[in-house]
């Protein structure tokens, strides 16, 4: 594997940001002056409040989000190892044919993000380096330092990270050649020795952040009943509009609407097992994909669609962090219910900012 880690890099990773998180929202409110009322001075912990709140937010990301990356680490290893090396590739030099020397994934910002394998070759002759992209690109050299010999080098951009790119360098004077990792970062990462604490405080077990969570949106919703938002439904009369159109369905009558419609799509069979209500409400399915697709990907990624299309504007989704199988072309999940009105307005919110709807007159 070049690029797929073990899991606990991931989590790591993503606890180090729950932490990020948390620490701006406590140095926001820790660093404002104190209020007075009157002569009496007024004393706070509603940087706890906040912290919590998003801390108990992040936390249902968690599984997903390391999903994610953990699939898109393992898609660029499979690129890198399905992608054929060019063949007949010659020196720009002699011409002389060259020989295979490295190979990496590079994302290229075009039109749109696109990501392809570089690879590398090397002319023995003239000890000169020659990269291409699988679509056939080729790209520019850069003059960077030896590491070895400190003289001037051919070196080669390989990968930009968040803040930091690698490079191959290719030194004439000592034909050396190495792998570098640039900071561009302002300043280099120092060890946070106070990580290990505010990881302890930040970011929460399963039980911790399924009970905080729940509380914020039991708060949410008694704030939503008393407050008087008829003002904000005038004000946002086509968020509303959406939102009253939102088809809540229990799971007899979710079963029989998805066996209708993925029918027309070419899944037949669609079963619906027993709920699990132990945290939140979740029913675990199947289908047979009979479409004819021959691609596990294509019928994955297509059923996908398809049925987040169909859950959109209802009150049920794919859980979070559940993967969709598929064996034999029996696709197979879970979705989850949401019996919050929250949690369901947050999600008629979330889809209208993705069709670049407005919910505001």
């Amino acid at each position: 594997m070049w690029y797929l880690k073990e899991e606990y890099y991931y989590q790591d990773l993503y606890d180090h940001r729950v932490v990020d998180a948390c620490r701006k929202i406590e140095k926001e409110y820790r660093d404002k002056p104190p209020e007075y009322v009157g002569k009496r001075l007024v004393t706070s912990n509603i940087d706890q409040f906040f912290i919590a709140q998003e801390a108990s937010i992040l936390w249902r990301d968690r599984e997903k989000t390391i999903g994610w990356w953990m699939d898109s680490d393992r898609r660029k290893d499979e690129l890198l190892k399905s992608t054929l090396i060019p063949k007949k590739v010659c020196c720009d030099k002699c011409w002389k044919p060259t020989r295979f020397f490295a190979k990496t994934i590079k994302t290229l910002i075009k039109e749109k993000l696109e990501t392809h394998v570089l690879f590398v070759f090397r002319c023995d002759k003239c000890v000169k380096y020659k990269a291409i992209y699988d679509n056939g690109e080729s790209i520019e050299y850069k003059i960077q330092k030896c590491p070895n010999c400190k003289a001037d080098s051919e070196a080669l951009y390989v990968e930009l990270r968040e803040h930091s790119f690698h490079v191959f360098i290719f030194c004439k004077n000592c034909r050396c050649h190495d792998e570098e990792e640039i900071d561009l970062s302002s300043s280099p990462k120092e060890l946070d020795i106070e990580f290990e604490k505010d990881r302890a405080r930040f970011c929460y077990s399963k039980e911790k952040a399924e009970k905080q969570f729940q509380w914020f949106v039991d708060l949410y919703e008694d704030i939503w009943r008393i407050l008087d938002i008829s003002e904000q439904k005038k004000k946002q009369k086509p968020l509303y509009d959406k939102f009253s159109q939102v088809k809540r369905m229990n799971v007899g009558i979710l079963q029989k609407y998805l066996d209708e419609e993925l029918s027309k799509e070419g899944y037949i069979g669609l079963k619906l097992e027993k709920p699990d209500t132990s945290t939140d409400i979740r029913v675990h399915f199947s289908v047979m994909d009979q479409t004819g697709e021959k691609d596990r990907y294509k019928i994955t990624k297509i059923f996908r669609a398809k049925l987040k299309l169909l859950l959109e504007n209802t009150n049920w989704e794919m859980a979070n962090g559940e993967r969709l199988q598929n064996r034999l072309w029996i696709l197979s999940g879970q979705l989850r219910g949401i019996d919050s009105e929250y949690i369901l307005m947050e999600k008629t919110k979330d889809i209208m900012r993705k069709n670049g709807e407005k919910m505001e007159l």
